[in-house]
């Protein structure tokens, strides 16, 4: 009964509904056309084993561009993660990928793994061991101190 109520009331604001609904599906199959057409027309980029460095005396401002990797203690996620990374950074002219690893825990293998496997890559940790006032004792405090 509810439901026929509402479609005699207003049958103008269902159809509404579904233009809304078409044109909401047309722009999402324009935008992945348009980055189906991006990636065909883009050049492809080798694994890249190194970050490129500026060129010191060169007079072209070289352009660094942050990635932040944030990790606590699941080294294996962190050592694919940088891995993949790596394999993927484009090598552009002018511009230089600077790679971070924030860890907010204290499981040393992520410290190791960063300075023995991706020398590159800059570490910080953040510890802070005051205490908090959650509301249930079982919340994990480095989540509950990023949110």
């Amino acid at each position: 009964k509810q439901t026929n109520l509402v479609a005699a009331v207003s049958p103008l604001n269902a159809a509404e509904m579904r233009t809304q609904e078409s044109r909401a599906k047309a722009e999402k199959l324009k935008a992945a056309q348009a980055a189906v057409e991006l990636q065909l027309h883009a050049p492809q980029a080798g694994p890249v084993t190194h970050l490129p460095a500026a060129s010191a005396g060169s007079q072209d401002t070289n352009e660094v561009i942050p990635v932040i990797i944030f990790a606590c203690c699941r080294v294996r996620y962190l050592e694919r993660t940088l891995t993949t990374l790596f394999q993927r950074i484009p090598t552009i002219q002018g511009k230089t990928f600077e790679v971070w690893v924030s860890q907010d825990g204290e499981d040393g293998a992520v410290k190791a793994l960063v300075e023995t496997q991706f020398p590159q890559v800059h570490y910080m940790q953040h510890i802070d061991h005051n205490s908090l006032d959650k509301a249930s004792a079982g919340e994990s405090d480095n989540y509950y101190k990023i949110s």
